[in-house]
């Protein structure tokens, strides 16, 4: 059964609800108490392709955690997808006539003078946080805590979710009883979670690519700087795959697992799928330049995104990749690589047991909500 320490955590991707109840073990593990992982249409443009199988699934999944952990979820941190999401920056400045020692207070308050959203009719705020501080001296810091200054400023960033997301999964999670809801914004929990604190310090680049999304994401310090997500994964593959060979969609999406682009392939070399009715044979070169069209696509999506950037960074540093879409297919990081002229890699978690690209938006939620809730528990500890 769940301690009173256990998180639940939703997390909605592209083309599966997944839901997870875990609780910090001994020396840093996590232990998962209970988890489900349904498929469902997913969604697409900003708008979920079917609200009234999401109710459904979205029950199952519970259901089935619940069940596996005995309890009963009564609190729920919700990962919002990218395409939900919108990361607004801001500059504000903050002056004392006399030098100061900077605490929360001071630092809440230079946040409060950039958070100008709760009128918005559109998005809700679910996040803020820091790229970077600034003193009166010019000194540029990742926390200003107890140092003394007559000027604060600061490079923030502000998360939004749109309203019709957390509308309609208010509305569900209501009707199963789950009232008590904190909205986390995945590509920053992903972006926490799966770069580590220097490589954020110097700018990192995340590019999630699951079934159906994609989102690209710069970060730096703490928060996001650039999050933009555009309709095409991993899935489009399994579909191209389909019209090109005319196969059914379980062949094609099995034909996609075991395609290699490690290895150069001759006109007599073959990749079979085989069914219980049928062994089917696709000629490897053919194949091959299905799948790299697809992700050359992707990856002018991808450069798209990153030109209209108005962030300047440097431009030697490599991209992370993460998300089902593409991350298992030998050899497609680097054609994506050389598709967009950078270096790929895999962005990997310091837990290997929760190192599954398909499931780092989940893990990296579940990550901040077992934070979260350890920063909760200090603070009653201490105000109590």
């Amino acid at each position: 059964m769940a301690s009173n320490q256990a998180s639940a955590v939703i997390d909605f991707g592209s083309s599966t609800v997944n839901v997870l109840i875990a609780e910090k073990g001994a020396n840093n593990t996590i232990n998962i108490l209970g988890r489900s992982e349904m498929e469902y249409s997913g969604f697409l443009d900003g708008e979920f392709l079917d609200t009234g199988e999401l109710y459904t699934v979205l029950g199952h999944a519970i259901s089935t955690a619940e069940t596996m952990s005995r309890t009963r979820i009564s609190e729920v941190y919700v990962g919002v997808p990218g395409e939900f999401t919108s990361v607004v920056v801001k500059e504000p400045t903050l002056t004392f006539p006399n030098k100061r020692k900077i605490t929360d207070i001071e630092m809440n308050q230079l946040f409060n003078i950039g958070d100008n959203f709760a009128t918005n009719e559109d998005y809700d705020l679910i996040n803020r946080s820091a790229i970077y501080y600034t003193l009166d001296d010019g000194r540029m810091l990742i926390s200003p805590k107890d140092c003394k200054t007559t000027k604060l400023s600061g490079q923030l960033s502000y998360v939004l979710a749109m309203k019709k997301f957390t509308g309609i999964i208010t509305e569900l999670l209501e009707q199963y009883d789950i009232k008590k809801i904190e909205y986390v914004p995945s590509c920053l929990s992903e972006s926490m979670y799966l770069i580590n604190a220097s490589e954020r310090d110097r700018f990192a680049v995340l590019i999630d690519i699951g079934y159906t999304t994609t989102s690209v994401m710069l970060m730096r310090g703490d928060g996001l700087l650039y999050l933009k997500s555009f309709a095409c994964g991993g899935g489009h593959i399994t579909s191209d795959l389909m019209d090109y060979f005319e196969v059914p969609f379980d062949v094609a999406e099995e034909l996609k697992r075991s395609i290699s682009l490690t290895f150069a392939v001759s006109e007599t070399d073959r990749y079979e799928v085989a069914t219980k009715d049928n062994t089917y044979k696709f000629v490897s070169p053919d194949a091959h330049k299905v799948v790299e069209e697809r992700i050359g696509i992707i990856a002018r999506f991808i450069s798209k995104c990153m030109s209209l950037c108005n962030v300047e960074f440097p431009t030697y540093i490599n991209y992370k990749l993460t998300g089902g879409g593409i991350s298992y297919i030998r050899g497609a990081k680097e054609h994506l690589g050389k598709e967009i002229g950078k270096n790929v890699e895999l962005a990997k978690t310091v837990l290997p047991q929760f190192d599954a690209p398909h499931l780092a938006s989940t893990y990296a939620v579940l990550a901040t909500a077992l934070q979260q809730k350890k920063s909760r528990k200090l603070f009653d500890k201490v105000f109590k």
